[in-house]
Order: structure tokens, then sequence, then C-alpha cells
């Protein structure tokens, strides 16, 4: 009785197999190769680009000086600790643009943990002023401004009007020393 039963499970495994593996032996109809088409480079030498107006430069002292504050984050006062608490608050504690100004736009990047100031128009300074007199507003100090730490960077069309006027731009808050 058990070898009945040992054939008949066999021949059904048989059964059951055959089929597997004639459906994945066979062969699969072949896909149309695809031809790819690379262009050749070319070089045109011809008459040299008229001189190009130089870049704005970000003041390097201040670049570095704003890498060691991500860098090392100094202590905010408890008041200032109270506002940035506030502000990122009010955004559900995620990353968010929190003022959209003609001339500006501050947004909060919960990632790097860090406070950008795109500046969108050429009078840089007015700008940067304004930003900043938005964070006092919301209870910072100029001290604690300048630790959040707060970026200041010019977007590209601003770079670009600004080109060849041999501009260095700060990227630190005002008076941050």
């Amino acid at each position: 009785m058990n070898k009945r039963i040992l054939i008949l499970i066999l021949v059904v495994g048989i059964f059951i197999a055959l089929p597997i593996i004639f459906l994945t032996t066979r062969s699969q109809p072949r896909q149309q190769d695809t031809l790819l088409i690379i262009p050749k480079a070319s070089v045109s030498i011809g008459e040299p680009s008229p001189v190009t107006r130089p870049e704005v430069n970000y003041n390097s002292d201040q670049s570095k000086k704003l890498l060691e504050i991500i860098a090392d984050r100094p202590t905010l006062a408890a008041n200032d600790q109270a506002a940035r608490k506030t502000i990122i608050q009010s955004l559900g504690n995620k990353s968010g643009v929190l003022v959209q100004d003609p001339g500006y736009q501050i947004e909060y990047i919960k990632a790097a943990n860090v406070f950008h100031v795109e500046i969108r128009t050429v009078d840089f300074e007015e700008a940067k002023q304004s930003a900043t007199a938005w964070f006092s507003k919301q209870g910072l100090t100029l001290d604690g401004i300048c630790k959040l730490p707060v970026v200041f960077y010019l977007n590209a069309a601003t770079k670009d009007a600004l080109r060849g006027q041999q501009i260095e731009f700060d990227p630190l808050p005002g008076g941050c020393k």
C-alpha cells in the first residue's frame, strides 16, 4: 500500500514537473536588437569667443567662517534657541519655505539644519538686510542669526546680472564677526 502511494506521488510529481521544465527551457522569442547611435564629437576652430565677464566671487574668508559655523554649531543663547524652535515649528518641523519676497526667499533645510536665503535681486545688500530684519522680527539676536546658521547665496539670474561688476559676495549675514 505504501509503495502504491509513493508511486502515485511520483507520477503526479512528474506530470507537474514536465510542463514546468518544458515552459522554462522553451526558447524565448528573440527581441529585436536596438541600434545605438553615438554622435561623433567635433571641434570647431574659429574665432575665439569674446572676453567673458568675470563671475561674482564669494568672499573666501567669510565662506571659510561659514563652513566653521556649520561644522562646529556654536551654542545659541536661550532666547535665540526658543526663537529658532518657533520658526522651525511653523513649518511642522520639516523643511520648507518661510518667506517669499521679490528680493529674497528664506528656506529651512532640515537635513542640513541650515537656513538658506536665496538672493533674487541685484540689490543684494538691501535683500540681505531685509532677510536679516525678518529673522530679528522672529526674536533672534544678530549673534543668534550668525550662529543658526543662515547662508546667503545669489541665484543664477542674479549672479548673471552681476557678472562683470567685480562683486565679492559675503555669504554671512551683515555684522557677523
